[in-house]
């Protein structure tokens, strides 16, 4: 796959991840891919959950070059089959005035 190929299925899910679009998110990733997270690993269904929460109790959304969090991913047939996910706890707490 190209790197562009693979460069808009990440923005894809950057879109599909704000939107809390779960049916979106599962077309993005392989049906084996592997999620890691600040919490642990594990598979697709694993992450939906911290997502969720994620999503419904803090209002956390994905800005491509944000400041408090990386993302890395590994990509198979234009697909995410890795993706690995690190928090600035430090850089979240003075976002909300901690």
């Amino acid at each position: 796959m190209s790197l562009e190929k693979n460069r808009q299925t990440v923005l894809a899910y950057v879109e599909a991840f704000n939107a809390h679009d779960v049916p979106r998110l599962r077309t993005l990733f392989t049906e084996d891919a592997v999620i890691h997270g600040v919490t642990g690993f594990g598979p697709l269904d694993k992450a939906l959950t911290v997502w969720h929460t994620l999503h419904h109790g803090m209002k956390c959304q994905l800005i491509v070059d944000g400041i408090a969090a990386m993302e890395w991913f590994e990509m198979k047939g234009g697909r995410i089959h890795r993706r690995w996910g690190a928090r600035d706890s430090a850089a979240m707490s003075r976002m909300v005035g901690m």
